[in-house]
């Protein structure tokens, strides 16, 4: 986390894949939500991991209200 830390007050832009949500929001000043290649959802962390946080609990409802599926 130190290391990462400081590549990122060094650079304009780091690109962090991870499954981590805490690495994520802690690391991260914009979030683009990737499933199967596709843009899910592109923002703030917040907002956008608390979206990826309601679809794990139920997928299917989650894709459907949002008109995906």
């Amino acid at each position: 986390n130190e290391r990462m830390q400081t590549m990122r007050e060094r650079t304009k832009t780091i690109i962090i894949v991870s499954h981590s949500i805490n690495q994520v929001r802690m690391m991260c000043s914009r979030v683009i939500w990737l499933n199967k290649g596709k843009v899910i959802m592109d923002g703030k962390p917040d907002d956008v991991l608390s979206s990826y946080s309601d679809y794990c609990k139920n997928p299917g409802q989650w894709l459907t209200s949002q008109g995906i599926m």
